[in-house]
Parts: structure tokens; C-alpha cells; sequence
């Protein structure tokens, strides 16, 4: 009844941690687990000190500190009196008591937290610093694979090539290029990259980029993934050699949204620096909405429209659109092509736009009446010339 609705919501939440923990040490036996359940909460009868709790970086490194703390008491022989400390009588350390104790108690928080309510502002905090820690654990698997990916590649060199000094500048670019980079952030991505690839030669770039796909396809975390991904389009941006079309292909087919989302965004940076690259029918096959996931569509059709403003065979991809069922499709198609008219309306071709325009759904149609409007005053000798001005 007394104390803040905060305080009496993690009394709770405190309260479930110390039975779980209980019967997670004393699976087979109701009594022990009772009688571990009432020692650790007799320790925490009294308040934790605010000192012990100061200095940290994270509430979750607070908790710990404050959690090991107080069950610290119960490895201490001397005040039971009887030459055992009470961790002996239970048949477990403070320090393991305190590790479960907190694992359970932070879970309690962020699933109680997650449903609003009291205990909302912490558990968002909680799952804020779980995500850091899950970015910083990926930093570390990151760095790991790159460098060892170069010293695969050194190993081939003489002793001459290979310096001591750009080795160690090496590992600190490294350990720099994710330390606390944010998903999203491209251009910083992209300095980072940039930063360390300029120390290295061009096998090294591409073991690096490598390194980076083998982390993304591989790890089983998501935060990993992504920026696994960030930083292989950031490389892709630098040099769009280095990433073989092979590897390309192995992401679009991936079971991971993330994974093909990456690959439509890759195909798109080549579509804008390099399209002659492109496998088109890859491409298509990323670009259907009905059958794909929004970001990668997306990307992959930013991709298509770039494309068919450099060359005239990205209309298969509009043309497959534009023969789907799905009524959805169709209109993507309808708008897109759209989007390259506003741009260059010479690229659109006027066929595909008339067979839009006679589309059984209105709305399709409508949208295309004005793709129509859009293009009208382009002749066919001047479409045929956009892309070959010196054909036969």
C-alpha cells in the first residue's frame, strides 16, 4: 500500500523474480526452493545504498551491482553462526543467486513494462540498452571475422607486403568502423568504411566484404544482420565490384526479409553507378509486390525505374508487372512507370502503357490514363533513339 505506483509494480516484478529464480535452482524440491525463496528475501529486507549504485553507465549494470551486493551477504560464514554461510546451507553462491536473480528480475520488467503502466518507462530504458548490448556483441563478431578474413588473404603474401604497422591500423579501423554506429546512419556508414578500406589493398577490401556477408548469413541475430548489411552497401557504394553477382544472388533468395531487402538495395546502387551489371531477371524478381515484403520491393523497384532510364531491357520488369493477377501489381506498375515519365519520358514504352491503360481495374487504368497524358508528345523515333541514337 506504500510507496510510488513505480515502486510497488517492481515489488511485484521482484517478487515473481525471486520465486522463479527459487524454482529454477530447485526444480525438484517445493520446500528448498520455499526456503531459498524467504532467505533471499529476508536480504533484501533491508534498502540497497545508493552509493553502490552510482557510477554506472546502464540501469542494467545498476541492478547487477545492486543485486550482487546484497546477496553478497549470503557467502559470508561468519554471521550465521554456525561455520556455514548460507549459501552453503542452499546449496548455491551468492554471486550464481545474483545472476539468476537479475536475469529473471530484468525479464519480469521489460514483459510487465512491455503492457504499459508503471513499469513502461524502465523496461523501455531496459530494452534500449539490450539493443546497445546486442549491437556492441555484434561489433565484436564483426571485427573478429574481418580480420581474420584479411590475415586468410595475408597469409598468401610475402613477409615484405605485409607491414606491422598497417596491420595494427588495420584492426583499430576495425574496431572502430561499428564501434556505436547506429542502423540507418548510411553516411556514416559509409565514412567508416571508406576510412579503413583506403589502408587496405583491393583483395583485402574484398576479403573484408566477404567477411561481412559471411557475418550476415550466418549470425542469428537481427541487429547483426542489419548492420551487416549497412555496412556491405556502404562498401558497395566505395567500390561496386566488390561484391561478387553470385553473393547477390544467395541474399535475394534468402529466407530473411532483411537479407533481400539488402540485395534489392545492392542491385539499386548498381543500377544508379553501374547498370550494365544488373542481372535484370534477378531484379524482377525482387519487384513484385504481392509476392514480396514492402522493403524489399521497394528498394527493388527504386532499383527497376533507375534502371529503365539507362536501359532499354529493364522494361521486363514492368512488363511483368504489369501481367500479374494481382490487381496490386499492376498498379505499381502503372505508378512507377509514372515516376520515369515525370523524369524522362522518352524511357517509358508506349506500348506497356497503353495495355495499362485498357487494364480491367479503373484504378489501374485511371493511372495509367496518365502515364498516357505523360508521354503523348514523345514520337516513336525519338523513344527508339533514347537508348541507341546509332542504330541500323
Amino acid at each position: 500500500m506504500f510507496g510510488t505506483d513505480q515502486e510497488r509494480a517492481l515489488r511485484s516484478a521482484a517478487t515473481a523474480a525471486v520465486q522463479l529464480t527459487a524454482s529454477e535452482l530447485c526444480p525438484d524440491d517445493d520446500e528448498q526452493a520455499e526456503q531459498m525463496a524467504l532467505v533471499i528475501s529476508q536480504v533484501f529486507n533491508k534498502p540497497v545504498p545508493d552509493a553502490p549504485l552510482a557510477g554506472h553507465k546502464t540501469v542494467t549494470e545498476a541492478l547487477q551491482s545492486g543485486i550482487a551486493g546484497q546477496l553478497a551477504v549470503l557467502d559470508d560464514a561468519s554471521l550465521t553462526g554456525t561455520g556455514q554461510s548460507a549459501a552453503d546451507v542452499l546449496d548455491a553462491s551468492g554471486a550464481g543467486l545474483a545472476e539468476k536473480l537479475t536475469d529473471h528480475l530484468l525479464w519480469q520488467i521489460v514483459v510487465r513494462g512491455s503492457r504499459g503502466g508503471p513499469l513502461q518507462p524502465l523496461a523501455d530504458q531496459l530494452n534500449h540498452e539490450m539493443t546497445r548490448q546486442q549491437a556492441h556483441d555484434a561489433v565484436r563478431e564483426f571485427g573478429s571475422k574481418i580480420l581474420e578474413a584479411i590475415d586468410r588473404q595475408d597469409a598468401t603474401r610475402t613477409a615484405e607486403q605485409a607491414g606491422s604497422q598497417i596491420s595494427a591500423d588495420v584492426a583499430l579501423y576495425v574496431e572502430q568502423l561499428l564501434d556505436d554506429l547506429v542502423l540507418g546512419d548510411h553516411e556514416e556508414a559509409e565514412r567508416r568504411v571508406n576510412r579503413l578500406f583506403v589502408l587496405l589493398s583491393r583483395d583485402q577490401q574484398q576479403a573484408a566484404a566477404e567477411a561481412i556477408i559471411h557475418v550476415a548469413t550466418t549470425t542469428k541475430d537481427h541487429t547483426s544482420v542489419l548492420l551487416a548489411c549497412s555496412l556491405l552497401e556502404a562498401a558497395d557504394r566505395l567500390d561496386p565490384m566488390l561484391t561478387k553477382i553470385e553473393d547477390v544472388e544467395a541474399l535475394a533468395r534468402s529466407g530473411d526479409f532483411s537479407l533481400r531487402s539488402s540485395a534489392a538495395v545492392l542491385l539499386w546502387q548498381w543500377a544508379e553507378s553501374i547498370p550494365g551489371r544488373v542481372p535484370v531477371p534477378l531484379l524482377a524478381r525482387l519487384t513484385q509486390p504481392s509476392a514480396e515484403d514492402w522493403y524489399v520491393h521497394a528498394a527493388a523497384r527504386a532499383g527497376a525505374k533507375q534502371l529503365l532510364l539507362r536501359r532499354a531491357a529493364a522494361r521486363a520488369i514492368f512488363d511483368r508487372m504489369a501481367a500479374s493477377r494481382d490487381r496490386e501489381d499492376r498498379h505499381y506498375a502503372a505508378t512507377d512507370l509514372l515516376e520515369v515519365a515525370e523524369i524522362e519520358p522518352r524511357a517509358v514504352p508506349a506500348d506497356l502503357a497503353q495495355k495499362l491503360a485498357r487494364d480491367r481495374d479503373k484504378s489501374v487504368a485511371a493511372q495509367a490514363a496518365k502515364l498516357l497524358s505523360a508521354i503523348k508528345d514523345v514520337g516513336e523515333d525519338e523513344r527508339r533513339n533514347y537508348y541507341g541514337p546509332f542504330g541500323m
